[in-house]
């Protein structure tokens, strides 16, 4: 028997799955609904919201998609959208509401500042959140500073700063590079205009390091398995991508490589370190965010080893995985949604926080 998942995209990408543009999505649909009998069936949430039991979803096929009118629903859904429009938002917030149906990832972008408030109430991660300052108190004192943009997607999302007496800053902004200096009274605005939003100002507590004396990102893959629900880390690694710092490649390295580079014969050490916080991270937020499935988190690391969260990414390139040689875990990751998708249809519960005692010893 096949089991229907539903996956959730964007107006805009079911659009152009028709076009021809998708087509390792539907040939990987393919192969999955093959190997473990888990059918995906894909819409935009807008189309199935409301009382309405049938829509019309986008089906795979051999000769390429087809629409067909899907009834009854799915019970099962993944959400596969980064930044839904508002209209999207609803109907995603409508379909998590259904007591009927289960959504899982049911954000893919988390807004730091909230991350960061869920961090601090649980002394396991406190050490992660950096210190956030308030507006009314922007740049009053030396040291290192990370500006973000507070809403909205875009590649130029963060800016590092350097003080020396608290009043002057150098700042750059990685990708694309932009370099400048200015005083505190006046950094603020010019930060906004960079970033085209408003800024989330954090401290830190060294400047971040990696291979080559640029920072990196470290990056821990991590997903509910899809026998026990437990949290698992599929692979780790180390990229730069927008913070590339005056480089303008993107480089990525195996977590343990770039670790022994940067800090050498602690490398191993580390490692588990950093695959340990992100399983602590990801098991607070799931406290308050149940729907989590599968994530990267994003440390920076200073000269000291000491971690800072600087990201949470549900929507992740994969491709990362694959530069690093990490083709097994790009695998797995690829196919834990519609593996993930038949352990929830058979425990016939919605994701909550007991998920793990609740899924211990069923097998997908």
């Amino acid at each position: 028997m096949v089991f229907g998942v539903g996956m959730l995209i964007s107006s805009q990408r079911y659009a152009r799955l028709f076009k021809g543009e998708i087509e390792t999505l539907r040939l990987r649909a393919l192969d999955q609904e093959r190997t473990y009998g888990v059918r995906s069936l894909f819409a935009s949430p807008v189309r199935l919201s409301g009382p309405v039991g049938s829509a019309v979803m986008a089906v795979p096929t051999p000769d390429g998609w087809k629409e067909e009118i899907i009834e009854p629903l799915p019970r099962v859904y993944h959400n596969l959208l980064a930044w839904p429009d508002a209209h999207e938002s609803r109907a995603l917030r409508d379909l998590n509401g259904n007591q009927n149906l289960i959504v899982f990832n049911e954000t893919n972008h988390w807004k730091m500042r909230m991350v960061y408030e869920i961090l601090f109430t649980r002394l396991e991660t406190r050490h992660f959140v950096p210190g956030i300052v308030p507006d009314s108190g922007l740049y009053s004192e030396p040291g290192v500073y990370l500006a973000m943009r507070a809403r909205g997607p875009s590649d130029r999302r963060v800016a590092l700063l350097q003080s020396v007496d608290g009043r002057n800053f150098d700042y750059t902004l990685p990708a694309p590079r932009v370099r400048g200096s200015g005083s505190g009274q006046d950094l603020q605005a010019t930060l906004q205009s960079i970033l085209s939003s408003r800024v989330l100002l954090v401290r830190l507590k060294d400047l971040p390091v990696g291979p080559d004396h640029l920072p990196v990102e470290w990056r821990v893959y991590l997903f509910r398995s899809s026998e026990t629900g437990q949290f698992t880390v599929a692979a780790g690694l180390a990229k730069r991508d927008i913070l590339r710092m005056g480089s303008e490649r993107e480089r990525c390295w195996r977590l343990r490589p770039a670790l022994a580079a940067t800090f050498g014969s602690e490398a191993s050490t580390l490692e588990s370190q950093v695959e340990e916080s992100g399983l602590q991270v990801v098991r607070a937020l799931s406290l308050f965010l149940p729907g989590i499935a599968q994530i990267a988190v994003d440390f920076w690391m200073d000269p000291e080893g000491r971690l800072t969260l600087i990201g949470l990414v549900g929507c992740y390139r994969t491709d990362w995985m694959q530069r690093s040689g990490e083709l097994q875990a790009q695998r797995l990751l690829a196919d834990h949604p519609v593996r993930f998708a038949r352990l929830l249809s058979r425990m016939g519960v919605k994701l909550h926080v007991d998920f793990d005692r609740a899924g211990s010893g069923i097998r997908a």
